[in-house]
């Protein structure tokens, strides 16, 4: 059953109110450690443990999102400084086939 914000007092009481109207429930598995730490931080914090688990999972998908940018944009580079390398090859340059590179391998 999902928190029906405002529509209730019953709602209200069970602590779904107007700004959890999008939210969705979830129920989490932790380990008495990490049990001790949410609750020491979010009444450190006067915070509920659920705004603490929002905020860490929305800090974690932001710095995965930040480091597909940030690999995507070296991919980018890399591409980039390929295409700078093929113009200096000579006109007409082509790779070795792995037949042919196995070959010269040998010869030496």
């Amino acid at each position: 059953m999902g928190c029906e914000a405002g529509k209730s007092l019953l709602g209200l009481l069970e602590g779904c109110g107007p700004t959890m109207a999008r939210m969705v429930r979830k129920q989490i598995c932790i380990d008495a450690d990490l049990e001790r730490r949410l609750e020491a931080m979010a009444s450190s914090r006067r915070i509920s443990q659920s705004e603490i688990v929002r905020e860490a999972l929305s800090a974690f998908f932001d710095s995965e999102a930040a480091e597909y940018r940030r690999r995507a944009e070296a991919a980018e580079r890399f591409l980039e400084r390929g295409k700078e390398i093929g113009k200096l090859l000579p006109p007409g340059w082509k790779p070795l086939s792995r037949q042919q590179a196995h070959e010269r391998r040998h010869i030496r």
